[in-house]
């Protein structure tokens, strides 16, 4: 997925009623998954079966450069002695590498030196269930059928998909994989998988350390519920049994400070489990609730009450159900009670693979809605409730009917709600997020500042916090509300995806406000041949903003916004003036400027708006002047033709008539005021279809839809 920065141009104002209409039919789904790097696997793999070779990832080399700069799992000296080799170099003589020896199990994995157990406990959750491993490790050839020493592997990343291709080269230390191993000696599956995941993000030393309940995420899709066990809900073991029931991930952390310390009682301090069962049993004429755990070294294994070498607990319970439990071995799982859990960890992660775990005592047809944006400064990051500009965050319309509520009362919930930000560095904090609920019956449009100034009380809130997704659950009545998602300060800007799950009956109309949709969906393959967009080295030269806001402050009404007739007087005086054209700027021109560049369909522009315009208007002129060497003025055919050509626009013939012929004079020729008009409109639509079209070839539009979209442009 490519993604178009706050820098962008944005969709006309219309197009911005129609997308986000589309954005949920666009996320990428397990089946259609978006290639990670642009490095499409089954491409790669059969060219390196035509030319004979192995594959050798330039993206992720077989270098320092993918361990990472900060290794502190080894000294410079054992560093020098890291290599890498491929895993029929380090099975030796005599066996074969498989992927799988016998299927994929959390027996398979074994933690290496890196600190990663974060991913590992959220993988050994995940092998108990096979739909979400299938999702994670699709279907590929071993090592004995059509080997080319390619892999690939898939995550959840963002709202969507990746698929993430590796070479098996592995970083090795005295003969022994760096990192993650595997039980059996030629099962490669944990190392290749953990090798994808480190490319995500970057680097091997990126996994060191990480959030437990983002693994599970992104492993999985799923949505993450995280319990401090210290102020736990009297609730909590119900609630552990209703996630195995709804198949569910689990995993949690131990207290404690410091690195692989063993504690007396055989847990690890600050070590990342996956919870692997859990049940009630009966014995000694009572009943006592057990937890089942697994340690990702495969080894360091709880010594309390109800560990392996708890003979005294085990002998009491039916020899049946003791052989069905109760395996004693060195494997890194064993059973503790659940009073001993609570006392000894310190989170509970659960991730939700499907709705019902929030609705357990009946099935219900869940669907969902997912939404992509951002906070822009000065446009839409508001920030809390408690600054005046809260108004200006995204809006979203939820709508509960009658026939809903009835059905779903004395349910836990009929609507859940997750926001996401983007993904941060490993070195960034996550800045605070979340999110108010306001019900406002018969709202058609965005809540207006007078709302939020006369509804201090919100219905709903979800607290900010720093965490890279918020996530809460509602049983909301019937009506109309309105969420607003935020962050914690105003003008704190990034890109964020909400996601809005809602039982049968319950329907969500698209957001209230069309602030800068900062995001593409889907990287759109040029295969037109149409048309690129305004080379990014032309508009990098007029970055001043100074300069910006002291234009915007000399033309704008009470310094807030431009109109259109206060854009036309800046144009000719700025620019038309200045360069002694002897066109204007027309009144309807400028109002075709605003509405290509009026993202809250106010009918004018703020300084934000302003300012993307301004430094197009720059690149336009820069462009121009260029072409129009002989300083008439004007451009006819010729000099459009080569000199867009070497700008880096290339259109075709027939675009170029059309521009001729709607723009230009009786002899076809094109002014300054003209071909700033078609370029930004040029530009612009192209990014429009980008985000309409579901495959780069074609969009299809409701009648409405259409008409809405022609008549404004």
């Amino acid at each position: 997925m490519s993604h178009r920065s706050g820098k962008s141009m944005p969709f006309p104002g219309i197009c911005q009623k129609i997308v986000p209409s589309w954005q949920t039919n666009m996320t990428s789904d397990i089946k259609n998954p978006v290639p990670f790097n642009n490095q499409d696997f089954n491409h790669l793999k059969k060219t390196c079966l035509q030319n004979l070779s192995l594959f050798e990832d330039e993206t992720f080399p077989a270098n320092m450069a993918s361990i990472g700069n900060n290794v502190a799992v080894l000294t410079a000296d054992q560093l020098k002695k890291v290599v890498w080799k491929r895993p029929h170099e380090l099975v030796g003589e005599g066996h074969c590498p498989r992927l799988f020896a016998h299927g994929p199990s959390r027996f398979d994995i074994f933690q290496g030196k890196l600190g990663d157990c974060w991913v590992l406990a959220a993988l050994g959750s995940v092998t108990f269930q096979r739909e979400s491993l299938n999702k994670v490790i699709p279907e590929q050839e071993e090592f004995s059928h059509n080997y080319a020493g390619i892999f690939h592997f898939r995550f959840w990343h963002f709202g969507q998909w990746n698929d993430v291709v590796v070479d098996d080269r592995l970083p090795v230390y005295e003969n022994e994989c760096l990192y993650v191993n595997a039980v059996h000696i030629n099962e490669f599956w944990p190392a290749l998988l953990e090798k994808a995941f480190a490319k995500l993000h970057g680097s091997y030393q990126n996994l060191h350390f990480g959030r437990l309940d983002e693994a599970l995420v992104d492993l999985s899709g799923g949505i993450k519920k995280s319990i401090h066990l210290e102020y736990a809900s009297k609730d909590l073991w119900a609630m552990m049994k209703k996630a195995a029931k709804s198949h569910s991930l689990m995993a949690c952390s131990t207290h404690g400070k410091g690195v692989n310390n063993i504690l007396r009682n055989g847990l690890v301090a600050s070590h990342a489990y996956t919870i692997t069962g859990v049940k009630m049993v009966a014995y000694g004429g009572t009943e006592e609730e057990l937890v089942r755990l697994w340690n990702p070294w495969g080894r360091a294994e709880w010594t309390g009450r109800w560990g392996d070498k708890d003979d005294a607990q085990w002998n009491q319970l039916h020899p049946e159900l003791r052989s069905k439990l109760f395996t004693k071995r060195e494997d890194g799982e064993f059973w503790m009670s659940f009073k001993d859990f609570k006392e000894q960890f310190n989170y509970l992660h659960i991730c939700a693979l499907c709705m019902d775990f929030f609705q357990p005592d009946r099935k219900s047809n869940w669907s969902s809605v997912l939404h992509r944006d951002a906070w822009h400064k000065g446009n839409t990051a508001g920030g809390c409730q408690n600054n005046e500009t809260f108004w200006m965050n995204p809006q979203y319309k939820i709508t509960v009917t009658e026939d809903n509520w009835l059905a779903n009362q004395g349910q836990s919930c009929n609507v859940i709600v997750s926001l996401m930000q983007k993904p941060r560095k490993k070195d960034e904090h996550y800045l605070h997020i979340g999110f108010s609920i306001f019900k406002c019956e018969g709202t058609k449009d965005r809540l207006p500042p007078q709302f939020f100034a006369e509804n201090v009380t919100e219905h709903f809130i979800l607290k900010h916090a720093a965490e890279r997704e918020v996530t809460e659950q509602y049983l909301l009545k019937p009506g109309a509300y309105v969420l607003v998602p935020s962050t914690l300060k105003k003008d704190e800007q990034t890109e964020f995806i909400l996601r809005i799950f809602f039982s049968s009956k319950i329907y969500t109309d698209e957001p209230l406000v069309r602030n800068s949709v900062g995001i593409k969906q889907k990287t759109v393959r040029e295969s037109t041949g149409n048309l690129v967009v305004i080379p990014k080295t032309l508009k990098n030269k007029y970055e001043n903003r100074n300069n910006f806001e002291q234009v915007f402050m000399m033309y704008a009404h009470n310094n807030k916004e431009i109109d259109a007739s206060q854009l036309q007087i800046l144009l000719n005086e700025k620019v038309m003036h200045e360069h002694k054209y002897n066109e204007v700027f027309s009144i309807d021109s400028c109002r075709g400027i605003i509405a290509l560049m009026d993202l809250n369909q106010t009918g004018g522009l703020n300084l934000y708006e302003f300012c993307r315009l301004w430094k197009r208007v720059m690149v336009c002129e820069d462009i121009f002047c260029k072409i129009d060497s002989r300083h008439t003025g004007y451009l006819d055919s010729n000099e459009l033709w080569n000199g867009l050509k070497a700008a880096g626009i290339s259109v075709t013939k027939d675009l170029l008539t059309l521009l001729q012929l709607r723009h230009g004079d009786s002899l076809k020729k094109i002014h300054f005021d003209s071909f700033v008009c078609w370029l930004l409109r040029l530009e612009c639509m192209y990014k429009a279809f980008g985000n309409l079209t579901k495959d780069g070839k074609g969009i299809y539009l409701k009648e409405k839809e259409w008409m809405h979209l022609v008549m404004s442009t």
